[in-house]
């Protein structure tokens, strides 16, 4: 009987040990750089795909896998030229900001990802990095999506990325839903940025979470959706949860507690 119960011990051990991934020679190097040295390292050896999967393998260690991230962005081409004057041709972000409100608003169910304004596609690879099955992009400028096919083109060929050139403000309303879609103002006049706006929360599917990192145009939108928007400045996020419409408020967003978007008389 002891030897039956060693046994079954010993199988256990090497059963857990043989499922455990393995850390290819690249990981294990990466795992053995300190943050400060990272840009000494060739990220040209690593096609995207290990990089991706290093971030979901890793995804505790933030901070190494903060700056692997950040140095591939780093190193991938953002200048674009505007085609319309209606449109930002580019907009400068606070990446960490990103990261970190992508990880804290993400929910496990939560597989596809949408950019409106998508830009250099940047934004698309971080949202894979942290944890999304697909990402989308819908980009106005031609020669900005241009600079996303060059930069992610293996990812786009592995249906990882998908680009559209399109108008956000004119596409059909499928285009714009995800489980999760993200957007920076990309459009300067507010009034055409809040119909924007209100279409994306049309076209929002159940348990789906839509985040303006830039939201200034809450006035307009009391007229457009007959919602009493909050006065909120900033980031602002939406949730859609059994056809109701709830927000964060900035000060909630470390205990994710969310409050009912009321209606009010037309």
């Amino acid at each position: 009987m002891k030897n039956h119960y060693i046994f079954l011990v010993l199988f256990f051990c090497f059963f857990f040990s043989f499922c455990q991934e393995k850390i290819s020679e690249k990981e294990k190097y990466l795992l053995s750089i300190s943050k400060e040295n990272f840009e000494k390292i060739d990220f040209k050896k690593y096609n995207l795909e290990e990089i991706i999967s290093f971030c979901h393998k890793f995804y505790k260690d933030t901070l190494k896998t903060d700056a692997v991230m950040k140095n591939i962005c780093y190193h991938k081409e953002n200048i674009g030229i505007e085609q319309d004057s209606t449109y930002f041709g580019s907009i400068l972000y606070q990446q960490q900001n990103f990261i970190d409100l992508i990880r804290l608003l993400k929910d496990k169910n939560h597989k596809n990802f949408l950019d409106i304004g998508s830009g250099n596609g940047e934004k698309l690879f971080l949202a894979l990095c942290l944890g999304f099955e697909k990402t989308s992009g819908i980009e106005y400028a031609d020669s900005i999506s241009k600079i996303a096919q060059k930069n992610w083109k293996s990812l786009i060929k592995n249906k990882k990325i998908e680009l559209k050139i399109d108008d956000a403000l004119k596409t059909s309303p499928q285009n714009l839903q995800a489980d999760f879609v993200y957007m920076y103002s990309p459009i300067k006049d507010l009034s055409l940025m809040a119909k924007l706006y209100a279409r994306c929360v049309k076209a929002m599917k159940n348990n789906s979470i839509l985040l303006e990192v830039r939201m200034v145009y809450s006035q307009e939108l009391r007229k457009l959706l007959f919602k009493n928007m909050p006065e909120i400045i900033g980031n602002f996020v939406l949730k859609k949860e059994n056809n109701q419409f709830y927000y964060l408020s900035w000060d909630s967003y470390k205990n994710k507690k969310w409050h009912l978007l009321k209606t009010i008389d037309k």
